[in-house]
């Protein structure tokens, strides 16, 4: 990659701002996190996310540091630096994320 970390870092191809979004089949190749949920507390819950194809992301594929519930289904995420990241500051630890029938790398 030619393109700092630090650039990457702060760089989000998809953001789940919606309550009860549903994004389908939504392709991303090098980008620095494939998808963040938003940390507004009144933004982003109960999300899903199926049929994504991720490849060669150097940084989260996967960002829910506000820690919102959802669904993360049947995708591929081949390439990533880290899958899931969650940092908890956001709604809370009683929230869940089924993560199924996915493949990663």
């Amino acid at each position: 990659y030619t393109t700092s970390w630090s650039t990457y870092h702060d760089t989000y191809a998809f953001s789940i701002y919606g309550n009860q979004m549903t994004v389908e089949n939504l392709r991303v190749d090098n980008y620095g996190d494939a998808f963040t949920v938003r940390n507004e507390i009144d933004f982003g819950n109960n999300f899903t996310v199926q049929g994504a194809h991720v490849t060669n992301n150097p940084d989260d594929c996967f960002q829910n540091d506000s820690m919102k519930s959802g669904n993360i289904l049947d995708s591929l995420f081949d390439g990533c630096y880290v899958f899931y990241s969650s940092r908890g500051y956001g709604s809370g630890p009683s929230n869940v994320v089924r993560i199924e029938n996915n493949l990663v790398r």
